[in-house]
């Protein structure tokens, strides 16, 4: 299969079981924010929130963590991911993500299809756009869920095609 996604750069981990906000560089290993080609990696297996302070692209942001949940106030500010928004993508992981209070676009998005793998993703308050056609996976072979948690949310796909909606 062709992917016309742009290659990353770097993964860069959150490491910071406090939260916090996206911009302040102590939060991530390395010192350093993932830039417009890096992977942003959330692996943090603790409750914590963290704040979107300022309009973002990066080429995949990855929820991956084994327990936990991530609440992440997007402030206003606009989140976008050149290839993909992903959720519980390796197996054992059970993320659990709200993402609130903006917009995010990203080419793919997929909650929980790698085989005994779970993604929660809440969408509050916060548009959507995935661009890709068929560029929406929830399920598969994990166990996912995607919910659009009030009526000012809204997911939008405009490439069209086929979006797979299974779980496991």
């Amino acid at each position: 299969m062709l992917s016309l996604g742009v290659a990353p750069a770097a993964t860069i981990s959150w490491t910071n079981d406090a939260g916090g906000n996206f911009s302040d560089v102590n939060n991530w290993q390395g010192g350093v924010a993932p830039a417009e080609l890096d992977i942003a990696l959330f692996t943090n297996t603790t409750d914590y929130s963290m704040t979107l302070d300022l309009s973002v692209t990066n080429s995949e942001v990855r929820f991956n963590a084994s327990s936990g949940l991530l609440d992440v106030d997007f402030a206003g500010s606009s989140w976008t991911m050149t290839n993909g928004l992903y959720v519980g993508q390796v197996s054992g992981s059970d993320a659990e993500i709200a993402l609130h209070s903006g917009d995010f676009l990203a080419r793919t998005l997929s909650i929980a299809t790698s085989n005994s793998s779970a993604g929660f993703l809440t969408l509050a308050s916060i548009t959507g756009q995935v661009t890709a056609s068929s560029g929406l996976g929830v399920g598969g072979q994990g166990t996912g869920t995607l919910v659009l948690a009030d009526a000012d949310s809204a997911l939008i796909m405009p490439g069209g095609g086929v979006h797979v909606l299974a779980n496991g």
